[in-house]
C-alpha cells in the first residue's frame, strides 16, 4: 500500500493565466486575474496531481482571511490587502465560474508601475497563491495516492503575480522544491530534517520522482555536506565496503581527522568529497 504524500504546512500552486490585465482606473492601477482555476489538473506535484473543488475557497473567504497581495510571494513587493475594503490598497477576492477570482486597486508605488508594464508586455504572465489545510481543510485522494482533490482549503495567505508560473516541483534560482516540498529556500537554506524525510521516502520506492527532483536532492544534500541515501549506496558499492563500514559518512568530509579512520573509511570519505564537489559545480555552487 503506497504512503500517502507528506504535505507541508503551507502550500503553493500556480496558474498560467491568459485573462489577467493591470489597467489605470479613476487614477488607480487595477489588477484582475484569476489565481486558480477549478476543476483542471495540475501537473505532476511530486507523485501526484491534483485538481480544486468549486467551492473549495468558500470556507475561508467567508471567513474573512487576511489576505496579502504580493508579488513572487515577497513580502517588500506588497500592493494590496484583503482587509482594506476600498480605494488603493484594497483587495477583494471571490468564487466565479473560472476559479479564484482577484481584484485588486494597488497602491500607487514604483513597484505597481513596474508590475503593469511586466503584466502588459507578458513578460509576467502566472499567479500564484500560498493556502493551508489545516483548520478545516478537507482534501481527497485516490486508492493509490496519485490524485488529489482539494475540497475545501483551511487557510489563504497571499496570492498575486510570479515570475516562473510553475508548480512547486520546478525550482527558480537557488529554491528547490521536491513532493510540493520547499526543500531549499530563496536564500539557499536547507531545511535538513525535512530534506532527509523526503529522501529516505524516495530511496524506498515509497515516493516517486523524476530525475531532475533527484538531482535537487543530491544538490542540498551537497549543500550540507552530506550525501543522499542511493549517493552513500552507490559510494559503498564503488569502495566494495560492507554498510557497517561507512560510519565515515557521518562525519565532515572536509576537515575530518582522516587519521582516526579505518583505510576503508578513509577512502569512503575522500568519495564522499568528491561526489559532494561533483552536485555542487553541477549547480553551479561553491563548496
Amino acid at each position: 500500500m503506497p504512503d500517502r504524500p507528506l504535505i507541508p504546512d503551507l502550500e503553493t500552486r500556480t496558474v498560467t493565466f491568459d485573462d489577467a490585465e493591470v489597467r489605470e482606473e479613476g487614477g488607480a492601477l487595477r489588477f484582475d486575474g484569476h489565481a486558480a482555476v477549478f476543476n483542471s489538473w495540475s501537473s505532476d506535484l511530486g507523485g501526484f496531481r491534483e485538481q480544486i473543488q468549486r467551492g473549495a475557497f468558500r470556507k475561508v473567504l467567508r471567513q474573512g482571511a487576511d489576505v496579502r497581495f504580493l508579488f513572487n510571494h515577497n513580502p517588500d513587493l506588497v500592493m494590496a490587502r484583503s482587509t482594506v475594503k476600498d480605494g488603493p490598497g484594497s483587495l477583494r477576492l471571490s468564487e466565479d465560474s473560472t476559479g479564484l477570482a482577484v481584484e485588486a486597486t494597488l497602491v500607487n508605488t514604483p513597484a505597481a508601475a513596474n508590475l503593469r508594464e511586466l503584466v502588459t508586455t507578458g513578460v509576467v504572465s502566472g499567479m500564484s497563491y500560498h493556502f493551508s489545510m489545516r483548520n478545516g481543510g478537507q482534501d481527497t485522494w485516490n486508492a493509490d495516492y496519485t490524485e488529489r482533490s482539494v475540497v475545501q482549503f483551511g487557510g489563504l495567505h497571499d496570492v498575486g503575480p510570479v515570475t516562473y508560473p510553475a508548480y512547486p516541483a520546478t525550482d527558480a534560482s537557488m529554491r528547490s522544491h521536491v513532493c510540493g516540498f520547499e526543500i531549499v529556500d530563496e536564500r539557499g537554506g536547507v531545511d535538513e530534517d525535512l530534506l532527509k524525510v523526503v529522501a529516505q521516502r524516495i530511496h524506498r520506492g515509497s515516493v516517486n520522482v523524476s530525475e531532475t527532483e533527484r538531482s535537487r536532492v543530491d544538490a542540498a544534500f551537497a549543500r550540507i555536506g552530506c550525501l543522499s541515501p542511493w549517493m552513500e549506496e552507490l559510494a559503498r558499492r564503488t569502495l566494495g565496503l560492507e554498510p557497517a563500514d561507512a560510519s565515515a559518512l557521518s562525519a565532515e568530509a572536509k576537515g575530518a581527522d582522516i587519521a582516526l579512520v579505518s583505510s576503508g573509511q578513509q577512502r569512503l570519505a575522500a568519495m564522499r568529497t568528491r561526489l559532494i564537489d561533483r552536485e555542487l559545480n553541477k549547480r553551479g555552487v561553491s563548496a
